[in-house]
């Protein structure tokens, strides 16, 4: 949907092995991960990510709203990227994807 995002890795706290994950498995990355403009553009893509991230939208709202302000989008998007890329790099080291550890060792 959002194909012509540009996404700084860095700036978005997804880690090196999340993202070769997601790439090796074939996931565009506004599929796995979150964007600034996705959540901008969709707002409701928040539960989606909040999923993927295991974590729910009371705790996201707890830990990086000011004092009930709207979430910035680049501090929600660093947020749940930190705790999708733990999520990705824990399935990839407990071999949950053979697939995934044999491209990843490569």
């Amino acid at each position: 949907m959002w194909k012509n995002l540009v996404w700084d890795w860095g700036e978005l706290c997804i880690s090196h092995l999340a993202r070769h994950a997601a790439e090796l498995l074939d996931f565009a990355p506004s599929e796995v991960f979150a964007h600034t403009l996705a959540l901008v553009d969709e707002p409701q893509l928040e539960q989606y990510y909040c999923l993927l991230a295991c974590v729910s939208e009371t705790t996201l709202t707890e830990i990086i709203s000011i004092e009930n302000q709207r979430r910035h989008p680049l501090l929600t998007a660093k947020f749940l990227n930190l705790l999708i890329s733990s999520r990705v790099e824990e399935i990839a080291s407990i071999g949950g994807c053979r697939l995934l550890n044999e491209k990843l060792s490569v």
